[in-house]
């Protein structure tokens, strides 16, 4: 499980004709599961990994 304080990187499968990013599934799962837990937020976690 992945909380505030640990890095968290989507894995990246590949990028579109028109420059949109492909990620995995189950990194995307992980994010979500993350972004669930109470005090934990997508921007969050986006401040921790920049």
């Amino acid at each position: 499980m992945i909380t505030a304080e640990e890095p968290f990187k989507l894995e990246t499968l590949g990028m579109l004709r028109n420059g949109r990013r492909r990620y995995d599934p189950a990194s995307k799962q992980r994010l979500v599961e993350a972004c669930l837990q109470p005090g934990v937020s997508l921007a969050g976690l986006r401040c921790n990994t920049a």
